[in-house]
């Protein structure tokens, strides 16, 4: 019997599923046998018939095909064979097609290179298309294997015939193994010989939105062996079965013959305009359903209330109401009424915030769990990081049908290293695989470790490509060998030998302790398993040896930990059906790396069928068939014009679009339609519908998915128009906190209640629980002045806000930025002070790495060689070879305080560099000159530097040594009171306010000019400084304590610093 059990609310079928399974008398240990569409819906049932039951217990929730085919194998003794899908098919075609003589496959693989990725591409297009044709149109199939050809006529109809044909005869095992064949062949031993006494005695399908005509054919015939019962979610109350859209209707008028006739307009049922657009899936699928003989229906519908807009928007679908038939309602007011929102949207991001907000709000007004919210999306992939960057640390969520590579850093790196045929092995891409915990333990890295080697592959230079042979071979470019990571790796292991600063054989050695062995040792074993993996796949294998090559790269590679052992296994698993069905296939030639790479990233790409739907908290996942489970808050994201319908692209191999399409076919289009009419049915209190309605980039307004445009007519023609919220650019903006319409939980996004108001973080009222110091070096000194905040949250608390480490280079320097000129110059200053001539010098640069690849870098080393040797003559009346330091120290109040020196002499401290001598560059300097005068040694301070190209010079002259004292004592004293609590200089800004202060007066203009710096960060790097954006929202904020400061601290430097 087929017992068709009907009603608009998935609750009250769980309900009858649940009554039914308890009184249903059977063996406790059968299992009881439930067909759903999706493991989410099977998951949902299996918790709702234990809160109803009290307890749910040996349910088998099995998908429709997965059902079918064990029926297949129970039923006709197939018990060891597999069911021939499309990756099956794929394995012959790949086999067959180089083979197959018609010009249209010929001339399409003739094409350009990849051959066998091309042949890929290409079967599986075939095989997922006769896929289709063995579930859709089985009649087709039998016609190709009877000589017949219902295809000739159409375009690409007679080679499909003949490679069908093709197929049959490679495996004559196939005409009696696919799914056409075998369930005519199960039709017939049912009607001979029933059931088997072991298959189950009722079946139940739940919540099935549409089947296959062959499956329900099948499910018609069991049931005339069992009791089949089909657990229906009807839209509608009301018979809608004639149900058409107005513009179906009005072009059937337009095109009678009888134009005129007024009763025409009764031969069409319109109803509700919402129910005819959605529901055509739902249409066929009921029409299919009763048309069965032996059909028994219930029906148990519930009315919904007409309290808000959603409520009345569901029960007019629920009654197939027109909309000028829906009845009045009392409703509160748009402000009061929350149960439909649509809003707009400048990106994905925006959503998610606006979407968390409005989570938030639901959860203080109606009473939600997190788990009470539903949200769904066309394509969750592209929502998956800004969920995670928006949602992480807020509330718990889940996200469901995420591909397996997104859940596995094991399968995302599998596929990273099979795509090392076209890597240029860049120093991100291979320092990515330090941070991948399976292959950390396989080369016995630590954390410490592989920071290390990221230390290293910076300071070396290292760039991308194994080495200069290879630059030549693989890209045509020249072999040379600097930034190679063979180059870098010639350097760490002259370091290794020897300490010299000289270089050898073009070799500059890059000193490493005996400490650094094993990390050494890790490294060259990573970089050579890269190298040898690289030429390993570069090489075209059979499938077999493809298998033995692949279990080597993984055993290689990985060591996995906990549940790390599961995508092993999977990935073991998958390499052995890359060579079974390869063998199965008869697929025994060489194929390139392209092949197996497209293979394994279409089967990792896939989602994830066993991954949790319902997770604890707020669930995201695909729009899917019979998602739509009745959750309080339902959010609809990503409702965007052309992208929802998804469109599904016209595949020319399939000629089911160049014939009339038949009851029981499928199509994206009608399949979103009817997902977007279950999701505005089984919100229970709230619908959210988001989409990005402006442009990000010019503001202009983007029409929303035509469904959406749909609800909104309707309600507009019911209940009134409803607003769109539309949303602002930013988080930040006034109107989420001035705007009654819109609220944001955001506090961070607030402006402050007074631009006046003094500075009073929280994290400036911090103190240092260490005792402070009883003494330091003038270098220490120098950089807690240079930046007071790094110095206390790093030095005294341990706190870090840098997030960022510096990224690696990937490309080969063609211009000197500016740290690196400082570098190259200064090493040129050395070398001219040494006496090294000018193509030694240049030899030791290009061993360093520093060389850019330009044609004008000749030009440019000889400007930097002239000007280390102008900077040089200047300084050389006071310069002073092979000087040893000179050490001094000072005693101050208790404080011991000390530096040294490298060019002191009797009457002067010689000081250079490479750059400008900017306030802050002076204040060591400046340190060290005071401690001298508190010495009583009366000498001046000597400084030379350069500015683009420009000599820079200034001193420092002597100081009364009580003047000296109480100078350096202030300097101490700053020291002491910022180790414990937050001194408020940054250094830069307190530079630009003495500087301004000469022109203006008013502390009112000196504020609004420093925010103006500020309100630049681009130009202004302290207003980008992590630190102090953290801590100053702008400089009039501080502006009494940093003028206190700045003439305290900084005025000084500025007074005595004589520039000439």
């Amino acid at each position: 019997m087929l017992r068709l059990i009907q009603s608009n609310d998935l609750n009250t079928l769980a309900n009858r599923y649940a009554e039914t399974a308890f009184a249903e008398v059977r063996d406790v240990l059968q299992a009881d046998v439930v067909i759903i569409q999706s493991v989410g819906t099977g998951q949902w049932l299996k918790l709702k018939t234990a809160e109803i039951l009290g307890i749910s217990a040996n349910m088998n929730c099995q998908l429709p095909a997965q059902f079918i085919w064990q029926l297949y194998q129970s039923e006709l003794q197939l018990a060891h064979q597999t069911p021939i899908e499309a990756n099956t098919l794929l394995f012959r075609l790949m086999e067959l097609l180089p083979r197959f003589d018609h010009p249209v496959i010929q001339h399409y693989l003739a094409l350009g290179q990849q051959q066998d990725l091309r042949c890929y591409q290409l079967a599986s297009r075939i095989s997922q298309v006769f896929e289709r044709y063995l579930l859709y149109r089985p009649d087709w199939i039998t016609a190709f294997e009877t000589g017949k050809n219902p295809l000739a006529q159409i375009r690409h109809g007679d080679w499909q015939q003949r490679l069908w044909q093709r197929l049959i005869e490679a495996d004559p095992l196939l005409r009696t193994r696919h799914r056409a064949y075998l369930h005519q062949r199960l039709l017939n031993h049912l009607d001979a010989q029933g059931l088997s006494k072991h298959s189950p005695n009722r079946i139940s399908l739940f919540g099935l939105p549409s089947l296959a005509p062959m499956h329900l054919e099948t499910f018609r015939s069991l049931s005339e062996h069992c009791q089949v019962d089909l657990y229906f979610m009807n839209p509608s109350e009301a018979y809608w079965g004639d149900l058409v859209t107005e513009r179906y209707a009005l072009s059937q008028r337009l095109t009678s013959p009888d134009l005129g006739n007024p009763e025409l307009d009764d031969l069409y049922f319109l109803g509700n305009p919402l129910l005819a657009s959605f529901g055509r899936q739902g249409q066929e699928f009921h029409e299919l359903l009763t048309a069965s003989h032996n059909l028994v229906s219930e029906e148990v519908f519930l009315p919904r209330h007409r309290g808000n807009r959603l409520s009345v928007l569901q029960d007019d679908i629920i009654c197939a109401y027109a909309a000028d038939e829906s009845p009045s309602a009392d409703l509160p007011e748009l402000t009061q009424d929350s149960s439909l929102e649509f809003h707009s949207c400048h990106s994905r991001l925006r959503e998610m915030e606006v979407l968390l907000d409005r989570i938030y709000w639901a959860m203080r007004h109606r009473q939600l769990d997190p788990s009470d919210v539903l949200v769904m999306a066309p394509d969750i992939q592209t929502y998956v990081p800004v969920i995670q960057a928006v949602f992480t640390h807020e509330l718990p969520f889940g996200i469901a049908d995420q591909n397996q590579q997104q859940n596995s850093e094991i399968l995302r790196s599998f596929i990273a290293l099979l795509s090392l045929t076209t890597s240029r092995l860049t120093a991100s891409e291979l320092s990515q695989y330090l941070d991948i915990g399976a292959i950390a333990r396989r080369f016995s890295l630590d954390q410490e470790a592989s920071d290390r080697i990221k230390q290293w592959i910076q300071a070396l230079g290292i760039r991308w490509e194994q080495d200069g042979e290879a630059k030549h071979a693989r890209w045509n470019l020249p072999a040379e060998h600097s930034s190679t990571w063979q180059f870098g790796i010639d350097k760490l292991l002259m370091g290794l030998m020897t300490d010299a600063d000289t270089v050898f054989k073009d070799i500059l050695p890059y000193p490493i302790g005996l400490e650094d062995l094993d990390t050494l040792e890790s490294f060259l074993a990573l970089s050579t398993a890269i190298v040898e993996t690289r030429d390993t796949l570069d090489t075209a294998k059979t499938p077999g040896a493809w298998s033995e090559a692949l279990n080597i790269v993984v055993k290689r590679f990985f060591e996995a930990f906990g549940q790390e052992h599961l995508a092993l296994d999977q990935l073991f698993s998958l390499i052995e059906t890359f060579a079974s069905q390869s063998e199965e296939a008869g697929l025994t030639r060489a194929v390139d790396i392209d092949f197996v790479l497209s293979w394994f990233s279409d089967q990792l790409n896939r989602p994830n069928p066993a991954m949790r739907f319902i997770s604890g908290g707020i669930t995201f996942s695909t729009l899917t068939p019979m998602r739509s489970i009745p959750f309080k808050m339902i959010c609809l994201i990503g409702m965007n014009d052309g992208e929802f319908p998804r469109q599904e692209p016209k595949h020319p191999f399939n000629l089911m679009t160049e014939l009339p399409q038949r009851l029981g076919d499928r199509s994206q289009r009608d399949d979103d339609r009817y997902l977007f009419l279950e999701a505005l049915l089984s919100a229970r209190e709230q619908l959210f519908i988001s989409y990005c309605g402006r442009g990000i980039r010019d503001n202009e307004v983007k029409p929303p998915s035509v469904l959406v445009s749909e609800v909104l007519d309707y309600c507009q023609a019911t209940t009134g128009e409803l607003p769109i919220f539309d949303h602002p650019l930013q988080p930040f903006s006034k109107r989420y906190f001035t705007e009654t319409r819109f609220h944001s939980f955001q506090t961070q996004w607030r402006p402050p209640t007074s631009h006046h108001k003094l500075w009073q973080s929280p994290l400036g009222q911090v103190q240092a629980a260490l005792p402070p110091p009883e003494s330091c070096a003038t270098l220490e000194l120098s950089r807690f002045y240079g930046h007071t905040a790094r110095y206390f949250y790093e030095g005294r608390l341990g706190i870090t806000f840098d997030q960022v480490a510096n990224p690696l280079e990937d490309a080969e320097p063609f211009a000197l930025d500016p740290l690196t000129r400082y570098q190259v110059v200064d090493d040129a200053i050395k070398a001219v002070a040494s006496g090294m001539e000018q193509n030694d010098w240049l030899k030791r640069i290009n061993s360093m790495g520093l060389a850019p690849k330009s044609i004008n870098w000749q030009r440019q080393i000889s400007t930097i060689y002239d000007d280390a040797q102008t900077l040089f003559t200047a300084i050389a009346p006071y310069y002073q070879h092979d000087r040893s330091r000179r050490s001094r120290q000072i005693k101050l109040d208790h404080f011991a305080l000390q530096t040294s020196f490298s060019q002191l002499s009797d009457h002067h401290n010689l000081i250079f560099r490479a750059g400008n001598l900017t306030p802050k560059h002076l204040v060591k300097p400046w340190l060290d000159h005071l401690l001298l005068a508190a010495r009583g040694e009366s000498i001046e301070t000597l400084g030379f530097g350069l500015h683009q190209s420009q000599q820079v010079t200034g001193k420092f002259s002597p100081l009364p040594q009580q003047e000296a004292k109480a100078l350096l004592q202030r300097y101490i004293d700053g020291y002491l009171s910022g180790t414990s609590t937050l001194l408020v200089l940054p250094f830069d800004t307190a530079v630009e306010l003495l500087t301004l202060q000469e022109k203006m007066s008013d502390i009112r203009d000196l504020s609004h000019a420093l925010d103006q710096k500020w309100s630049k960060p681009e130009r202004w790097r302290e207003a980008m400084d992590p630190y102090w954006q953290r801590l100053i929202p702008a400089p009039s904020q501080i502006i009494e304590t940093l003028h206190k400061e700045a003439q305290h601290l900084v005025q000084p430097i500025l007074d005595h610093w004589e520039a000439r």
